[in-house]
Protein backbone atom coordinates (compact mmCIF):
# COMPACT_ATOMS: atom_id res chain seq x y z
CA UNK A 1 0.00 0.00 0.00
CA UNK A 2 1.13 3.55 -0.62
CA UNK A 3 -0.34 4.62 2.74
CA UNK A 4 -2.97 3.70 5.29
CA UNK A 5 -5.62 6.04 3.85
CA UNK A 6 -4.77 5.81 0.16
CA UNK A 7 -5.29 3.45 -2.71
CA UNK A 8 -3.05 0.45 -3.14
CA UNK A 9 -0.38 0.64 -5.80
CA UNK A 10 -2.44 -1.72 -7.94
CA UNK A 11 -5.49 0.53 -7.67
CA UNK A 12 -3.34 3.59 -8.42
CA UNK A 13 -2.01 1.97 -11.60
CA UNK A 14 -5.50 1.02 -12.76
CA UNK A 15 -6.79 4.54 -12.04
CA UNK A 16 -3.85 6.11 -13.86
CA UNK A 17 -4.37 3.91 -16.92
CA UNK A 18 -8.07 4.72 -17.02
CA UNK A 19 -11.00 2.86 -18.50
CA UNK A 20 -10.37 1.27 -21.88
CA UNK A 21 -6.57 1.48 -21.57
CA UNK A 22 -4.98 -0.27 -24.57
CA UNK A 23 -1.35 0.67 -24.07
CA UNK A 24 1.55 -1.58 -23.08
CA UNK A 25 1.94 -3.05 -19.60
CA UNK A 26 5.44 -4.50 -19.13
CA UNK A 27 6.11 -6.74 -16.12
CA UNK A 28 9.85 -6.48 -15.49
CA UNK A 29 11.38 -9.31 -13.43
CA UNK A 30 8.16 -11.17 -14.17
CA UNK A 31 9.45 -14.40 -12.61
CA UNK A 32 8.73 -12.90 -9.17
CA UNK A 33 5.05 -13.61 -9.87
CA UNK A 34 5.61 -17.30 -10.58
CA UNK A 35 4.41 -18.71 -7.25
CA UNK A 36 0.81 -19.59 -8.08
CA UNK A 37 -0.90 -22.88 -7.26
CA UNK A 38 -2.32 -25.17 -9.96
CA UNK A 39 -3.12 -28.45 -8.23
CA UNK A 40 -6.51 -29.82 -7.27
CA UNK A 41 -6.63 -27.28 -4.45
CA UNK A 42 -5.94 -24.39 -6.81
CA UNK A 43 -7.93 -21.27 -6.12
CA UNK A 44 -7.18 -19.60 -9.44
CA UNK A 45 -10.24 -18.20 -11.09
CA UNK A 46 -11.13 -20.37 -14.01
CA UNK A 47 -12.52 -17.38 -15.92
CA UNK A 48 -8.95 -16.07 -16.22
CA UNK A 49 -8.13 -18.96 -18.50
CA UNK A 50 -11.30 -20.46 -19.95
CA UNK A 51 -13.78 -17.61 -19.95
CA UNK A 52 -16.11 -19.38 -17.48
CA UNK A 53 -17.94 -17.22 -14.99
CA UNK A 54 -16.70 -18.21 -11.55
CA UNK A 55 -16.05 -15.06 -9.59
CA UNK A 56 -16.12 -16.67 -6.17
CA UNK A 57 -12.63 -18.15 -6.33
CA UNK A 58 -9.44 -16.26 -5.58
CA UNK A 59 -5.90 -16.89 -6.91
CA UNK A 60 -3.71 -18.92 -4.57
CA UNK A 61 -0.11 -17.82 -4.25
CA UNK A 62 1.98 -14.83 -3.29
CA UNK A 63 0.64 -11.29 -3.19
CA UNK A 64 2.85 -10.44 -6.14
CA UNK A 65 1.44 -13.26 -8.23
CA UNK A 66 -2.14 -12.38 -7.36
CA UNK A 67 -1.55 -8.69 -8.10
CA UNK A 68 -0.12 -9.51 -11.54
CA UNK A 69 -3.15 -11.66 -12.32
CA UNK A 70 -5.59 -8.99 -11.10
CA UNK A 71 -3.89 -6.17 -13.01
CA UNK A 72 -4.27 -8.11 -16.26
CA UNK A 73 -7.94 -8.76 -15.47
CA UNK A 74 -8.68 -5.14 -14.72
CA UNK A 75 -6.93 -3.93 -17.89
CA UNK A 76 -8.36 -6.39 -20.43
CA UNK A 77 -7.39 -4.30 -23.48
CA UNK A 78 -3.78 -3.68 -22.41
CA UNK A 79 -0.93 -5.17 -24.45
CA UNK A 80 1.13 -7.21 -21.98
CA UNK A 81 4.86 -7.93 -22.10
CA UNK A 82 6.57 -10.28 -19.63
CA UNK A 83 10.28 -9.50 -19.17
CA UNK A 84 12.65 -11.72 -17.22
CA UNK A 85 16.19 -13.06 -17.37
CA UNK A 86 15.16 -16.02 -15.20
CA UNK A 87 13.92 -19.04 -17.10
CA UNK A 88 10.79 -20.97 -16.17
CA UNK A 89 12.02 -24.37 -14.99
CA UNK A 90 8.51 -25.67 -14.23
CA UNK A 91 5.23 -25.26 -16.15
CA UNK A 92 3.64 -23.79 -13.00
CA UNK A 93 6.04 -20.86 -13.24
CA UNK A 94 4.09 -19.60 -16.27
CA UNK A 95 0.85 -19.24 -14.32
CA UNK A 96 1.01 -15.43 -14.26
CA UNK A 97 1.42 -15.27 -18.08
CA UNK A 98 -2.29 -15.57 -18.82
CA UNK A 99 -2.00 -13.52 -22.04
CA UNK A 100 0.25 -16.02 -23.79
CA UNK A 101 -2.72 -18.17 -24.76
CA UNK A 102 -1.19 -21.40 -23.57
CA UNK A 103 -4.54 -22.70 -22.33
CA UNK A 104 -8.21 -21.97 -22.82
CA UNK A 105 -10.45 -21.94 -25.96
CA UNK A 106 -8.79 -22.87 -29.28
CA UNK A 107 -5.72 -24.31 -27.52
CA UNK A 108 -4.52 -27.82 -26.72
CA UNK A 109 -5.26 -27.37 -23.02
CA UNK A 110 -8.68 -26.40 -21.69
CA UNK A 111 -7.49 -25.39 -18.22
CA UNK A 112 -4.20 -24.34 -16.61
CA UNK A 113 -4.35 -27.50 -14.51
CA UNK A 114 -4.36 -29.62 -17.67
CA UNK A 115 -1.52 -27.56 -19.13
CA UNK A 116 0.65 -28.01 -16.04
CA UNK A 117 -0.18 -31.71 -15.70
CA UNK A 118 0.57 -32.69 -19.30
CA UNK A 119 3.67 -30.53 -19.74
CA UNK A 120 5.02 -31.84 -16.43
CA UNK A 121 4.45 -35.42 -17.56
CA UNK A 122 6.32 -34.64 -20.77
CA UNK A 123 9.40 -33.55 -18.86
CA UNK A 124 12.18 -31.39 -20.29
CA UNK A 125 11.33 -32.39 -23.85
CA UNK A 126 7.83 -30.97 -23.54
CA UNK A 127 9.18 -27.71 -22.11
CA UNK A 128 11.58 -27.43 -25.05
CA UNK A 129 8.77 -28.06 -27.52
CA UNK A 130 6.68 -25.42 -25.75
CA UNK A 131 9.51 -22.90 -26.06
CA UNK A 132 9.90 -23.71 -29.77
CA UNK A 133 6.18 -23.27 -30.36
CA UNK A 134 6.10 -19.95 -28.50
CA UNK A 135 9.13 -18.68 -30.40
CA UNK A 136 7.64 -19.71 -33.73
CA UNK A 137 4.41 -17.93 -32.86
CA UNK A 138 6.16 -14.71 -31.85
CA UNK A 139 5.20 -15.07 -28.20
CA UNK A 140 8.75 -15.67 -26.97
CA UNK A 141 11.82 -13.56 -27.74
CA UNK A 142 15.28 -14.20 -26.30
CA UNK A 143 18.08 -11.67 -26.67
CA UNK A 144 21.57 -11.24 -25.25
CA UNK A 145 23.85 -8.22 -24.99
CA UNK A 146 26.66 -7.92 -27.50
CA UNK A 147 30.21 -7.06 -26.55
CA UNK A 148 30.62 -5.20 -29.86
CA UNK A 149 29.91 -1.52 -30.39
CA UNK A 150 27.07 -1.36 -32.91
CA UNK A 151 24.99 1.67 -31.86
CA UNK A 152 26.25 4.75 -33.73
CA UNK A 153 24.32 7.09 -31.42
CA UNK A 154 26.13 5.74 -28.37
CA UNK A 155 29.44 5.84 -30.23
CA UNK A 156 28.96 9.56 -30.98
CA UNK A 157 27.62 10.43 -27.53
CA UNK A 158 30.40 8.72 -25.59
CA UNK A 159 34.00 8.38 -26.86
CA UNK A 160 34.74 4.67 -26.62
CA UNK A 161 37.16 2.23 -28.18
CA UNK A 162 35.26 1.23 -31.31
CA UNK A 163 37.89 -1.34 -32.27
CA UNK A 164 37.25 -3.48 -29.22
CA UNK A 165 33.97 -2.42 -27.61
CA UNK A 166 33.45 -4.33 -24.41
CA UNK A 167 36.17 -6.87 -23.74
CA UNK A 168 36.49 -9.94 -21.58
CA UNK A 169 39.64 -11.50 -20.23
CA UNK A 170 40.45 -14.05 -17.55
CA UNK A 171 43.44 -12.95 -15.49
CA UNK A 172 45.51 -15.43 -13.50
CA UNK A 173 46.88 -14.62 -10.07
CA UNK A 174 49.82 -16.30 -8.40
CA UNK A 175 49.79 -16.73 -4.64
CA UNK A 176 52.48 -14.86 -2.76
CA UNK A 177 54.77 -16.73 -0.39
CA UNK A 178 53.10 -15.21 2.70
CA UNK A 179 49.62 -16.19 1.60
CA UNK A 180 50.78 -19.68 0.60
CA UNK A 181 52.12 -20.16 4.12
CA UNK A 182 48.77 -19.06 5.62
CA UNK A 183 46.88 -21.27 3.21
CA UNK A 184 48.96 -24.32 4.10
CA UNK A 185 48.60 -23.59 7.82
CA UNK A 186 44.83 -23.28 7.37
CA UNK A 187 44.78 -26.69 5.69
CA UNK A 188 46.52 -28.11 8.74
CA UNK A 189 43.99 -26.44 11.04
CA UNK A 190 41.04 -27.91 9.16
CA UNK A 191 42.68 -31.33 9.19
CA UNK A 192 42.83 -31.06 12.97
CA UNK A 193 39.21 -29.89 13.10
CA UNK A 194 38.15 -32.91 11.05
CA UNK A 195 40.05 -35.20 13.41
CA UNK A 196 38.18 -33.61 16.32
CA UNK A 197 34.85 -34.20 14.58
CA UNK A 198 35.62 -37.87 13.94
CA UNK A 199 36.42 -38.61 17.57
CA UNK A 200 33.50 -36.75 19.09
CA UNK A 201 31.64 -39.99 19.68
CA UNK A 202 28.26 -38.68 18.51
CA UNK A 203 25.86 -40.75 16.44
CA UNK A 204 22.54 -40.62 14.68
CA UNK A 205 21.03 -37.24 13.90
CA UNK A 206 23.59 -35.47 16.07
CA UNK A 207 26.42 -36.93 13.97
CA UNK A 208 24.67 -35.86 10.77
CA UNK A 209 24.16 -32.35 12.15
CA UNK A 210 27.78 -31.95 13.27
CA UNK A 211 29.18 -33.11 9.93
CA UNK A 212 26.77 -30.98 7.94
CA UNK A 213 27.82 -27.90 9.91
CA UNK A 214 31.48 -28.83 9.52
CA UNK A 215 31.44 -29.14 5.74
CA UNK A 216 29.23 -26.07 5.34
CA UNK A 217 31.65 -23.99 7.41
CA UNK A 218 34.56 -25.44 5.45
CA UNK A 219 33.09 -24.31 2.13
CA UNK A 220 32.43 -20.79 3.45
CA UNK A 221 35.91 -20.59 4.95
CA UNK A 222 37.70 -21.48 1.72
CA UNK A 223 35.42 -19.17 -0.26
CA UNK A 224 36.68 -16.25 1.80
CA UNK A 225 40.29 -17.44 1.63
CA UNK A 226 40.14 -17.63 -2.18
CA UNK A 227 38.62 -14.15 -2.38
CA UNK A 228 41.27 -12.75 -0.05
CA UNK A 229 43.99 -14.20 -2.27
CA UNK A 230 42.74 -12.11 -5.20
CA UNK A 231 42.45 -8.78 -3.41
CA UNK A 232 46.04 -7.56 -4.14
CA UNK A 233 45.63 -8.23 -7.87
CA UNK A 234 42.22 -6.51 -7.96
CA UNK A 235 43.60 -3.49 -6.09
CA UNK A 236 46.56 -3.20 -8.48
CA UNK A 237 44.33 -3.33 -11.56
CA UNK A 238 41.84 -0.92 -10.05
CA UNK A 239 44.57 1.61 -9.28
CA UNK A 240 45.89 1.32 -12.81
CA UNK A 241 42.42 1.96 -14.22
CA UNK A 242 41.90 4.96 -11.94
CA UNK A 243 45.23 6.39 -13.07
CA UNK A 244 43.97 6.11 -16.66
CA UNK A 245 40.92 8.21 -15.83
CA UNK A 246 38.47 5.33 -15.59
CA UNK A 247 36.15 4.18 -12.84
CA UNK A 248 35.96 0.63 -11.54
CA UNK A 249 33.22 -1.84 -10.65
CA UNK A 250 34.18 -4.84 -8.53
CA UNK A 251 31.71 -7.72 -8.33
CA UNK A 252 31.88 -9.84 -5.20
CA UNK A 253 30.05 -13.09 -4.57
CA UNK A 254 30.22 -12.59 -0.79
CA UNK A 255 30.39 -9.50 1.41
CA UNK A 256 31.15 -11.32 4.65
CA UNK A 257 28.21 -9.73 6.44
CA UNK A 258 26.72 -13.03 7.61
CA UNK A 259 29.92 -14.35 9.13
CA UNK A 260 31.68 -11.26 10.44
CA UNK A 261 29.88 -10.69 13.74
CA UNK A 262 26.78 -8.89 12.55
CA UNK A 263 25.94 -8.06 16.14
CA UNK A 264 29.33 -6.58 17.03
CA UNK A 265 29.34 -3.32 18.94
CA UNK A 266 30.76 -0.07 17.62
CA UNK A 267 34.55 0.27 18.14
CA UNK A 268 34.88 -3.45 18.88
CA UNK A 269 38.08 -5.02 17.57
CA UNK A 270 37.82 -6.25 13.99
CA UNK A 271 38.25 -9.85 12.97
CA UNK A 272 38.94 -12.09 10.01
CA UNK A 273 35.74 -13.36 8.41
CA UNK A 274 37.36 -16.72 7.74
CA UNK A 275 38.58 -16.87 11.34
CA UNK A 276 35.12 -16.01 12.64
CA UNK A 277 33.67 -18.94 10.69
CA UNK A 278 36.05 -21.32 12.49
CA UNK A 279 35.35 -19.76 15.88
CA UNK A 280 31.57 -20.03 15.53
CA UNK A 281 31.90 -23.63 14.34
CA UNK A 282 34.07 -24.72 17.27
CA UNK A 283 31.99 -22.87 19.87
CA UNK A 284 28.93 -24.80 18.70
CA UNK A 285 30.53 -28.18 19.50
CA UNK A 286 28.89 -29.07 22.81
CA UNK A 287 30.51 -32.51 22.76
CA UNK A 288 34.02 -31.02 22.85
CA UNK A 289 35.63 -29.96 26.12
CA UNK A 290 35.89 -26.22 26.68
CA UNK A 291 39.67 -26.34 26.99
CA UNK A 292 40.03 -28.06 23.62
CA UNK A 293 37.69 -25.51 22.04
CA UNK A 294 39.83 -22.67 23.34
CA UNK A 295 42.97 -24.39 22.05
CA UNK A 296 41.53 -24.73 18.53
CA UNK A 297 40.36 -21.10 18.52
CA UNK A 298 43.79 -19.96 19.70
CA UNK A 299 45.43 -21.89 16.85
CA UNK A 300 43.11 -20.19 14.40
CA UNK A 301 43.86 -16.75 15.83
CA UNK A 302 47.60 -17.42 15.60
CA UNK A 303 47.28 -17.89 11.83
CA UNK A 304 46.44 -14.18 11.41
CA UNK A 305 44.00 -14.97 8.62
CA UNK A 306 43.20 -12.20 6.12
CA UNK A 307 40.56 -9.61 6.87
CA UNK A 308 37.26 -9.58 5.00
CA UNK A 309 37.90 -9.01 1.28
CA UNK A 310 35.38 -6.16 0.94
CA UNK A 311 36.81 -4.27 3.92
CA UNK A 312 40.32 -4.75 2.59
CA UNK A 313 39.24 -3.37 -0.79
CA UNK A 314 37.68 -0.30 0.80
CA UNK A 315 40.84 0.34 2.83
CA UNK A 316 43.24 -0.09 -0.10
CA UNK A 317 41.21 2.04 -2.53
CA UNK A 318 40.64 5.09 -0.36
CA UNK A 319 37.98 4.14 2.17
CA UNK A 320 34.33 5.15 2.21
CA UNK A 321 35.19 8.64 0.91
CA UNK A 322 36.36 7.18 -2.42
CA UNK A 323 34.49 3.88 -2.64
CA UNK A 324 30.72 3.57 -3.09
CA UNK A 325 29.57 0.47 -1.23
CA UNK A 326 26.21 -1.01 -2.27
CA UNK A 327 25.53 -3.85 0.16
CA UNK A 328 23.09 -4.70 2.91
CA UNK A 329 25.71 -4.62 5.65
CA UNK A 330 24.99 -2.85 8.93
CA UNK A 331 28.61 -2.96 10.11
CA UNK A 332 31.95 -2.74 8.37
CA UNK A 333 35.57 -2.85 9.45
CA UNK A 334 38.00 0.04 9.09
CA UNK A 335 41.72 0.25 9.65
CA UNK A 336 43.07 3.15 11.74
CA UNK A 337 46.44 4.89 11.51
CA UNK A 338 48.00 2.26 13.80
CA UNK A 339 46.96 -0.54 11.45
CA UNK A 340 44.30 -1.88 13.82
CA UNK A 341 40.96 -3.03 12.47
CA UNK A 342 37.77 -2.06 14.27
CA UNK A 343 34.06 -2.36 13.62
CA UNK A 344 32.06 0.74 12.83
CA UNK A 345 28.37 1.14 11.92
CA UNK A 346 27.66 1.64 8.24
CA UNK A 347 24.19 3.00 9.00
CA UNK A 348 23.80 6.19 11.00
CA UNK A 349 20.66 7.22 12.87
CA UNK A 350 17.46 5.99 11.23
CA UNK A 351 19.04 5.41 7.81
CA UNK A 352 18.18 2.16 6.05
CA UNK A 353 20.46 0.07 3.81
CA UNK A 354 18.31 0.93 0.79
CA UNK A 355 18.60 4.67 1.46
CA UNK A 356 22.37 4.43 1.91
CA UNK A 357 22.73 2.36 -1.27
CA UNK A 358 20.79 4.95 -3.27
CA UNK A 359 23.16 7.65 -2.02
CA UNK A 360 26.18 5.51 -2.84
CA UNK A 361 24.88 4.74 -6.33
CA UNK A 362 24.29 8.44 -6.98
CA UNK A 363 27.81 9.26 -5.78
CA UNK A 364 29.23 6.72 -8.22
CA UNK A 365 27.08 7.72 -11.18
CA UNK A 366 27.91 11.41 -10.72
CA UNK A 367 31.65 10.74 -10.47
CA UNK A 368 32.13 11.70 -6.83
CA UNK A 369 33.24 8.15 -6.07
CA UNK A 370 35.03 6.16 -8.75
CA UNK A 371 35.01 2.65 -7.29
CA UNK A 372 31.91 0.53 -6.80
CA UNK A 373 32.12 -2.91 -5.14
CA UNK A 374 28.78 -4.72 -5.32
CA UNK A 375 27.72 -8.23 -4.26
CA UNK A 376 26.67 -9.47 -7.67
CA UNK A 377 28.08 -11.76 -10.33
CA UNK A 378 26.14 -10.09 -13.13
CA UNK A 379 26.26 -6.31 -13.26
CA UNK A 380 25.10 -4.07 -16.11
CA UNK A 381 26.06 -0.59 -14.91
CA UNK A 382 26.52 2.57 -16.94
CA UNK A 383 29.44 4.93 -16.49
CA UNK A 384 29.45 8.74 -16.46
CA UNK A 385 32.44 9.68 -18.58
CA UNK A 386 34.24 6.91 -20.42
CA UNK A 387 34.65 3.17 -20.51
CA UNK A 388 35.43 1.54 -17.20
CA UNK A 389 36.86 -1.82 -16.25
CA UNK A 390 34.81 -4.18 -14.14
CA UNK A 391 36.72 -6.70 -12.07
CA UNK A 392 35.01 -9.70 -10.54
CA UNK A 393 36.36 -10.78 -7.17
CA UNK A 394 35.07 -14.33 -7.23
CA UNK A 395 35.67 -17.36 -5.06
CA UNK A 396 35.65 -19.64 -8.09
CA UNK A 397 38.85 -21.53 -8.82
CA UNK A 398 37.85 -22.18 -12.42
CA UNK A 399 36.39 -19.86 -15.06
CA UNK A 400 32.66 -20.00 -15.66
CA UNK A 401 31.35 -20.92 -19.09
CA UNK A 402 29.19 -17.78 -19.00
CA UNK A 403 30.76 -14.68 -20.62
CA UNK A 404 29.15 -12.54 -17.91
CA UNK A 405 31.00 -14.24 -15.06
CA UNK A 406 34.68 -13.53 -14.67
CA UNK A 407 37.28 -14.80 -12.25
CA UNK A 408 40.89 -14.35 -11.23
CA UNK A 409 42.26 -17.87 -11.30
CA UNK A 410 44.48 -19.29 -8.57
CA UNK A 411 46.87 -21.20 -10.78
CA UNK A 412 50.21 -20.50 -12.53
CA UNK A 413 49.80 -17.95 -15.33
CA UNK A 414 49.84 -19.02 -18.97
CA UNK A 415 51.15 -16.94 -21.88
CA UNK A 416 48.47 -14.65 -23.29
CA UNK A 417 47.43 -15.40 -26.89
CA UNK A 418 47.22 -11.64 -27.56
CA UNK A 419 50.08 -9.13 -27.58
CA UNK A 420 49.86 -6.28 -25.06
CA UNK A 421 48.73 -3.83 -27.74
CA UNK A 422 45.66 -5.97 -28.42
CA UNK A 423 44.63 -6.01 -24.76
CA UNK A 424 43.58 -2.40 -24.07
CA UNK A 425 41.85 -3.21 -20.78
CA UNK A 426 44.97 -4.76 -19.26
CA UNK A 427 43.23 -7.75 -17.76
CA UNK A 428 39.89 -6.17 -17.04
CA UNK A 429 36.81 -8.29 -17.01
CA UNK A 430 34.46 -6.13 -19.03
CA UNK A 431 33.66 -2.54 -19.93
CA UNK A 432 30.52 -0.59 -20.61
CA UNK A 433 29.24 2.92 -21.22
CA UNK A 434 26.44 5.12 -19.98
CA UNK A 435 24.39 7.55 -22.06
Amino acid sequence: KAGSNTLTRLEQIVAWCGEGFDGVVAFDEAHKAKNLSFGGKSELRSNQFTGDDNEGRKPAGTKTGRAVIELQERLPSARVVYVSATGASEPEHLGYAVRLGLWGPATSFKTPQQFVSEITDGGTGAMELLAMQMKQGGQYLARSLSFKVHNPLCARAVPIDTDHGASFEVAEVQLGAEFQAKYDAAVGLWTQLWTTVRRMGVSGQQKTKVRREFFGASLRFWDHMCMAAKVPAVVARARQALAEGKCVVVGLQKTGAAAAKDGAAEDEDGCSTAGQIVQELVQGWTAVHKAEQQKLIAQCTALELPINALDQLLHELGGSDAVAEMTGRKLRQTCDARGEWRFEPRLRGTATPDAINIQERKAFMTGHKLVLPCPSVFFFLLCSSTVFPALLLSSRLRPSSSPCSHSFLLRPPAPSPLPPSARPWCGTARASTRD
